[in-house]
């Protein structure tokens, strides 16, 4: 029990100094694409809209944690961020509590501490977003199968179809990881009475549809279609499935990525191609026909597609959606410290040696392993961000933890051939998942793009200047990125400043009309005033 307090102690200090650190910068206030997106919808859940009027097109159960939070507490991000750090320290607890019951106490509370220390997870826990929940409801679920290594039993795998049901409501691919766990629980225990095995996996049937079957039936009630999570499987996968996929969010129509036209588009687009209006069904089974098409008519480049995403999936670099962890690095030094020695690069390959050093142990442990690849395969299928691959992080940690518990005894066992290959395995995976992204300037540079595009329309252009400026310095062709400079020091009066770079985005982006023309503008507005 101490170990577990010290776990949460660590877990929560970290969160709640980084929480302070980023308190005094822009970036805490700004709620930008899906973060707004959550915030008005949680507002509308705060003031007693509850039910909704359309099939949920975004998972959930994130924006009716906010609206509860809102609604005791009021809409104050601090109080958010705080109340997030403290799941994301419970999470830490709930790992350190699953590695005990998979490996050892000392496994698990390396476990732990890793979590604890672990920059993605962090940052992630104090973000307005829904990853929070992800890794809190893959910890517990961990823990509570934990039980059914040594004492299974219906109520175990019960409660253990209810944590993923939930985690459903959070990542959508989880749904893909909930048959194959099914039937871990009933291949996995070959000792026992078939009869048995089979109950254990219909309770764990049964515990996910608890929770997943209210909310198709809400989506019948409001939106006249059974959709047991969202209506957003079909755009998705076509996103992460057509010839101009490369394995990252690419919006529907260029431009338009922000969350509320998402919907907008799919809709939009699939009934001029089908001439008529469509439901959500429709719209879904439409571009997964689509998706389907480019599959079966060019096997190869899809293969090379999925090749593709499976490296950016075990890759070092965090890729970021709107945000990004490496922008808030600069606002914090507890952040940036730790991400300087420890990130996904080096987790992985101690997570890799755990691995090797259990491989006797493989059997007992094989719901790590199908859970593993469950969130593995299920976030190929569609496109990789960072918070996408967030739920392997505590299985990760449970084996690192194993691993770094273990090596020690190990040495001290005198099983030197098991060291060394446990040794070699960890530092091919290092060597190669450590290969640096070419576009993670790019990357980075977006994300300081779109926060200081949204500081500048909220008027806070002098405000914005930096992270236009650090978005040019990461990325000097980024043209939008100096046409939005430009638009804040014209605003700002600053027009010398304004012409160098709306030259700069007209040089970088010829065919973009609006940019000759504010630079036209700005030319006549300037000699208007020289005479």
């Amino acid at each position: 029990m101490a170990l577990l307090g010290a776990v949460f102690a660590t877990a929560f200090l970290v969160r709640l100094f980084y929480c302070l650190e980023i308190s005094r910068t822009p970036l805490f206030s700004l709620l930008m694409n899906d973060a707004a997106s959550y915030d008005a919808w949680a507002r509308e859940i705060a003031g007693g809209d509850w039910l909704g009027d359309k099939v949920f097109y975004q998972a959930p159960l994130y924006p009716y944690f906010l609206g509860a939070v809102y609604r005791i507490f009021g809409p104050d991000l601090f109080t958010v961020r705080l109340i997030q750090a403290a799941i994301g320290s419970i999470t830490c607890v709930l790992t350190a509590a699953a590695g005990k019951r998979y490996f050892s106490l000392n496994a698990g509370a390396v476990a732990g501490f890793l979590m604890a220390l672990y920059p993605p997870a962090v940052y992630f826990d104090v973000l307005i977003q829904k990853t929070v929940l992800a890794l809190f409801f893959t910890a517990l679920f961990l823990y509570i199968a934990g039980k059914g290594k040594d004492a299974p039993s219906g109520f175990v795998w019960l409660a253990s179809g209810v944590c993923l049901g939930l985690l459903c409501l959070v990542r959508e691919n989880a749904l893909l990881l909930v048959f194959p766990a099914g039937l871990w629980i009933f291949w996995g225990y070959g000792d026992q009475s078939r009869r048995k095995r089979a109950s254990w996996a219909l309770a764990f049937f049964l515990g996910t549809a608890l929770i997943l079957m209210p909310v198709g039936i809400r989506n019948q009630v409001v939106g006249g279609r059974f959709f047991i999570t969202t209506s957003q499987f079909g755009p998705n996968f076509y996103i992460g499935a057509n010839p101009e996929a490369n394995g990252m969010y690419m919006p529907l129509v260029e431009g338009r990525g922000m969350t509320e036209f998402e919907r907008e588009d799919a809709t939009r687009l699939a009934q001029e191609a089908e001439g008529r209006e469509l439901t959500p069904a429709q719209v879904s089974r439409y571009w997964t026909g689509k998706a389907l098409d480019f599959i079966l008519s060019s096997p190869g480049h899809w293969a090379a597609l999925m090749l593709q995403k499976s490296w950016l999936f075990w890759n070092a670099t965090e890729l970021p959606d709107t945000e990004c962890q490496y922008t808030y690095e600069k606002h914090s030094r507890i952040l940036g410290a730790i991400a300087e020695n420890f990130h996904f690069g080096i987790l992985l390959p101690l997570a890799v040696f755990g691995v090797c050093s259990a491989i006797r142990d493989r059997k007992s442990l094989g719901l790590l392993y199908v859970s593993a690849a469950g969130f593995f395969a299920s976030t190929i299928l569609f496109y990789v961000f960072a918070r996408y691959r967030a739920p392997i992080i505590p299985i990760l940690a449970i084996f690192a933890g194993a691993g770094l518990a273990g090596a020690a005894p190990m040495l001290m066992a005198w099983r030197i051939k098991q060291l060394a290959l446990c040794l070699a395995s960890a530092l091919v995976i290092a060597l190669l998942v450590n290969q640096p992204l070419p576009f993670k300037n790019q990357m980075t540079s977006m994300a300081f793009y779109n926060a200081g595009t949204t500081l500048y329309n909220q008027g806070r252009e002098n405000v914005s200047i930096p992270y236009f400026r650090e978005a040019i310095r990461l990325d000097p062709e980024f043209a939008f990125a100096h046409y939005n400079l430009a638009l804040a020091l014209e605003r700002l009066g600053r027009n010398s400043e304004a012409l160098v770079q709306y030259t700069q985005a007209v040089r970088l982006n010829p065919d973009a009309d609006r940019h000759r023309i504010r630079l036209d503008m700005l030319r006549k507005k300037m000699n208007g005033a020289d005479d």
